[in-house]
């Protein structure tokens, strides 16, 4: 669950922290989990990512993904644009 995926549920510390790791020539990934589903799809320079909780407990979500460009289009999150940061190596945003 977090080496490829990249997921790192952590209730105590009230959230979800997601990462993914998949290798460049992957276009999609998807991961049933008992207290989850987690949908990846790559298209360009487009990425989705579509995380369905289960848990008992509604927490925040941390979404990190590489840096595949220095600017962005736009980030949405449940239908929400959103601002996000960029360290030079990869965009997160709280969810």
């Amino acid at each position: 669950m977090e080496g490829l995926f990249g997921i790192q549920p952590n209730l105590i510390a009230n959230e979800i922290r997601i990462r993914p790791g998949f290798p460049v020539e992957w276009n999609h990934a998807s991961l049933k989990h008992r207290d989850f589903d987690f949908t990846w799809r790559r298209d360009g320079l487009r990425e989705t990512c579509e995380f369905t909780s289960r848990l008992t407990k509604v927490v925040p979500l941390v979404l990190t993904l590489p840096a595949r460009a220095t600017s962005l289009a736009a980030v949405v999150c449940n239908g929400k644009h959103l601002d996000c940061a960029f360290d030079g190596l990869r965009w997160e945003r709280h969810c």
